[in-house]
């Protein structure tokens, strides 16, 4: 089943864009051996569903090896000592003063920072019964806004897609 999702989001994805992805992010960063070992078969370059984050570093149940895989990984930069990621959650909740230190702890420590951001973050989502708050608060035009404040700060950064640092070890 899980083979068939992929392979429906790969077609998708190409029939709209008509590039082939390369990279892959899992749900709720629940990427696993199996979930890899399809990506390889679909031909996928690189993950970046991992963080140094304490979270994933209690639920890791079983060592992803990607040393002998043909897939790189990227994981998403978290801020250095409290090990929390920097994403779209941490981003529209904590101000981007927590973003902008854990962006710039990483560039000087790393030299690189990996930030990633959900689409529907960009557009306006209604707060719904059940859902947490945090889930919708600051999304669309005031996420949008805020997101470009916030690069502005790294205007002599350069921007990056992932496949362009990946060794493709295809």
């Amino acid at each position: 089943r899980l083979r068939s999702e992929l392979e429906k989001g790969v077609t998708a994805l190409y029939s709209i864009t008509k590039v082939k992805p390369m990279g892959f992010r899992a749900p709720y960063l629940a990427i696993n051996n199996s979930v890899l070992d399809i990506l390889e078969d679909l031909g996928f370059i690189y993950d970046s569903s991992l963080e140094n984050s304490i979270s994933q570093i209690f639920n890791r149940a079983r060592p992803l090896d990607f040393a002998r895989r043909s897939i790189d990984e990227f994981h998403i930069s978290s801020f250095p000592l409290l090990h929390l990621p920097i994403s779209w959650h941490w981003f529209r909740n904590f101000g981007a003063a927590y973003s902008s230190l854990g962006v710039r702890l990483n560039l000087l420590l790393n030299g690189y920072a990996v930030l990633f951001f959900h689409s529907w973050a960009f557009s306006d989502a209604p707060h719904k019964r059940g859902i947490p708050k945090r889930a919708s608060r600051k999304t669309g035009k005031a996420f949008s806004i805020q997101l470009v404040k916030f690069l502005k700060q790294f205007d002599n950064a350069a921007f990056h897609r992932l496949c362009d640092f990946s060794e493709g070890k295809q």
